[in-house]
């Protein structure tokens, strides 16, 4: 059976939103990839074993949790509170992030009312039957200005885990030449370009 499809007021601006979350959701699987590589880095077992152990977790904060005690078994203290500390702030930022719009309800809204104000008159905000959210005047909610930059923020959070993998991770090549060959094959061309200066 076919739908007809869904009737908005502005549909390009829908449109626009719809791009924007279906970027920002792929974008955070590259940093759930980046978290995979880490870990496998870490474990010390063959490529299988670390992804069955890293994936058989459904959630991101589970992925996080078993990361961290690999991190907090295997580093040493000053490249933990150093260059990983920062990073746990970023990932749990982005977990919310990835969390909120894929909870989030499709709202028509005053673009020029939001903060920022936004040019678009549709956002993602708090499902419109959550009585709570509402009862509590603490409806939050995305533009998509903002979603397009915490997408960003996203995007460089993955490559900043890579880094510190190259950088911190002992026996890292060892454990990157058991990836599959379009891995490796990123891998060897993210260490071969200039680093982005914002990561």
């Amino acid at each position: 059976m076919k739908l007809p499809p869904p009737s908005f007021p502005y549909p390009e601006q829908v449109e626009e939103l719809q791009k924007q979350l279906g970027k920002a959701l792929l974008r955070f699987q590259h940093v759930e990839t980046s978290m995979f590589q880490i870990a496998h880095c870490l474990m010390g077992t063959t490529y299988e074993i670390s992804s069955l152990v890293f994936f058989h977790s459904k959630s991101a904060e589970n992925k996080l949790a078993l990361l961290q005690r690999l991190i907090n078994h295997k580093l040493k203290q000053h490249i933990r509170t150093a260059h990983w500390k920062p990073l746990v702030g970023e990932i749990n930022d982005a977990i919310q992030f990835r969390n909120a719009i894929s909870h989030f309800d499709l709202m028509r809204i005053d673009g020029k009312q939001m903060v920022p104000p936004s040019k678009y008159d549709y956002a993602v905000t708090d499902h419109h039957h959550d009585e709570f959210a509402r009862r509590s005047g603490n409806v939050r909610g995305l533009s998509v200005e903002k979603i397009e930059e915490y997408s960003e923020r996203t995007r460089a959070l993955a490559l900043k885990l890579v880094y510190f993998m190259l950088d911190h991770v002992s026996g890292a090549d060892a454990a990157i030449a058991t990836f599959p060959e379009g891995t490796r094959r990123h891998l060897a061309e993210l260490k071969a370009e200039p680093r982005p200066p914002a990561v």
